[in-house]
């Protein structure tokens, strides 16, 4: 076989693995997007949803509100880590709450719960609240779930 034959069947061969590659990513994606809106997210071992809010009032105010809600005789407890970081150049740097490693634990027991957390802050500037709930129970495996919000203080 001559070596440009041998080079296009190689260049295809290529092509169609990346086809394939990218075609096959967003079926194994953790979470994908339906019509832009909807977040359809893996099943959860002990959490049906959790909802998180971060406002950041007029008078420089951060306001973070964290709840979840469990299967009734499944879900036990949650743990909810809440720190708030600002942006400092191109870095988020934590802001001190008094608290070690300036972050809130919020212990909740119970199928469901929520919890606020406000904060004076001291300068204007682009924020964010990074959260972090681990829900246990008896449906298996603690749930571990991430989110992280952002606001302005202008």
């Amino acid at each position: 076989m001559k070596k440009s034959k041998m080079l296009k069947r190689f260049t295809f061969a290529v092509l169609v693995a990346m086809l394939f590659v990218t075609m096959a990513a967003p079926f194994s994606a953790s979470a994908a997007t339906v019509d832009g809106n909807i977040e359809v997210m893996p099943l959860l071992n002990n959490t049906l949803t959790t909802s998180e809010t971060f406002v950041i009032d007029a008078d420089g105010t951060a306001n973070v509100r964290v709840s979840y809600v469990g299967y009734d005789g499944v879900t036990r407890s949650a743990t909810v880590r809440v720190k708030i970081q600002k942006k400092v150049l191109f870095w988020w740097s934590d802001v001190d709450n008094g608290l070690e490693d300036n972050t809130w634990v919020i212990y909740m027991s119970g199928v469901d719960g929520s919890c606020i957390k406000t904060l004076a802050l001291e300068d204007t500037g682009s924020y964010r609240a990074v959260i972090e709930y681990t829900i246990t129970g008896s449906g298996g495996a603690d749930d571990i779930i991430p989110a992280t919000l952002y606001d302005d203080y202008k």
